[in-house]
């Protein structure tokens, strides 16, 4: 190899190395939001949808699910962010998160939210017929204001804030990522 070809390999990006150890993170997180979500019709609190037995056992069991969970996924996101800014300026870094949380958002909010909004509003007899009949009345007015629009995105909202923390954290991100930072650094 000529000093040429050794200058231009020096210069590319390191060789992309899966991290399992993030991924079955990721899975174990998604599981155990899929069981708070599922144990949320029988606690004692206040939803959208409630069974009529409730249990104070199963409140305590998600209250502490919800405890673990989501700081879990703020440190999975945090992880993540940190290791594709290695691949990544922080234009492209930005424009991919747009894509990937607030697209979700903006769809989910018209097709799978309108139908938690209609399923809250008809379990507690604020609205009978049938979803159809209900979706043109989503957008009057703020839901938690007297309306029906679900702007905080209900079960999304982990997708605007991560959005909003990924807007104000990739500037350190970047700087934690610079060869000469991670070199003097005693944390990585």
């Amino acid at each position: 190899m000529n000093s040429i070809e050794e200058e231009r390999s020096e210069k590319t990006l390191p060789a992309y190395e899966r991290r399992y150890d993030i991924d079955w993170l990721r899975i174990f997180a998604v599981f155990m939001v899929f069981i708070f979500h599922c144990a949320r019709f029988f606690d004692i609190n206040d939803w959208h949808v409630k069974d009529s037995d409730t249990s104070v056992g199963i409140t305590v069991f998600i209250n502490f699910l919800g405890g673990v969970g989501m700081p879990l996924f703020f440190v999975i996101s945090g992880m993540a962010t940190f290791y594709f800014l290695g691949f990544v300026n922080a234009g492209l870094y930005t424009k991919a998160r747009f894509v990937r949380l607030m697209v979700p958002f903006i769809f989910g909010l018209f097709t799978h939210i309108s139908i938690q909004v209609y399923l809250d509003r008809v379990n507690h007899g604020e609205f009978s017929g049938s979803f159809f009949e209900f979706y043109p009345q989503l957008f009057n007015g703020l839901y938690g204001y007297g309306g029906n629009f679900p702007w905080s995105g209900f079960h999304l909202w982990f997708l605007i804030l991560l959005f909003v923390f990924s807007l104000i954290t990739v500037k350190p991100f970047v700087y934690l990522r610079k060869e000469e930072n991670l070199e003097n650094s005693r944390f990585f």
